[in-house]
């Protein structure tokens, strides 16, 4: 079911993704209470879209406390990013570091499927369709003159027998020179992990599987809705807008011929204002 929040949040953290700038529905969201060694944890499931650019978004809440976001994709660690305490803005990562002047962006893309038996022993596939972000507090230390190089290979050709009800996987773009130097620091993690987990299918599996509904089902389900009403005439139940309005129309007016009647009967009769009949497709204001 969708959620009417579009990010995971929990100890003062928060999270969402977004493809091509728009940010994702989430969909069956959980929530888990920290323990004794991690923080709280949040999981949900969005929709991918093949060849379509994504950014994840992160956000602190205000306090004393630096923090680092590490982000896998497909199982990988990408990112290990430090904010000072006073970053209380959303930090918006679209690409990762592979050297202190290269990035590379980050795009959803569908599976290359094959059939040939060598590609049996590539690695599992276990972690494909994760983004997972974890968040912890800390303290900033020294700067570094440098960091870490460490380009990653974009998976290769999935045999059929291994993809698993799999669609899409993270691709990484072509290095790009960076506009500035990464700039890197020693950290101190002081506080319990908080985690939230991402998991992406194309929407047409979602709504295969229930998670997401699907388009339309909302105006259809209340096309579909049975009305029963209970007004002295027993249960009318309708199927179609049309036929609803005809039925409280009739049913209106035939409460109102019971009043007449009665009137004509001798019995004391009230001033009231006269009202025109009523038209379909009018609109009535039924509320008491």
């Amino acid at each position: 079911m969708e959620t009417s929040n579009d990010m995971l949040s929990g100890d003062g953290f928060s999270a969402w993704i977004s493809v091509d700038g728009v940010p994702c529905a989430q969909y069956a969201v959980q929530y888990q209470e920290g323990d004794a060694v991690a923080g709280p944890n949040a999981r949900c499931w969005i929709a991918s879209t093949a060849n379509k650019s994504f950014s994840i978004h992160i956000r602190k809440e205000q306090d004393d406390s630096d923090y680092r976001a590490m982000v896998y994709l497909d199982g990988h660690a990408v990112v290990n990013s430090v904010f000072h305490k006073m970053v209380t803005s959303t930090r918006t990562i679209s690409t990762i570091w592979i050297s202190d002047y290269e990035t590379r962006n980050l795009n959803f893309a569908a599976l290359d499927i094959t059939d040939d038996d060598s590609c049996l022993e590539n690695p599992p596939l276990r972690n494909i369709g994760y983004i997972r972000v974890v968040m912890t507090r800390g303290k900033r230390g020294e700067f570094l003159p440098e960091g870490r190089e460490h380009d990653i290979e974009n998976l290769g050709k999935v045999h059929e027998r291994l993809k698993t009800g799999l669609s899409h996987r993270v691709k990484y773009g072509p290095a790009e020179q960076a506009a500035v130097k990464r700039t890197c620091c020693q950290y101190e993690v002081q506080g319990k992990p908080v985690t939230f987990l991402f998991r992406y299918r194309p929407l047409d599996v979602l709504q295969a599987n229930e998670i997401a509904p699907r388009i339309g089902s909302q105006s259809e389900d209340k096309a579909n809705d049975v009305t029963a009403m209970v007004k002295g005439e027993g249960i009318i139940n309708v199927n179609s807008d049309d036929e609803k309005e005809r039925e409280l129309l009739a049913q209106l007016e035939s409460v109102r011929n019971r009043k007449r009647a009665k009137q004509n009967n001798g019995l004391p009769k009230k001033k009231v204002k006269a009202e025109a009949n009523f038209v379909p497709g009018e609109v009535i204001d039924l509320t008491i």
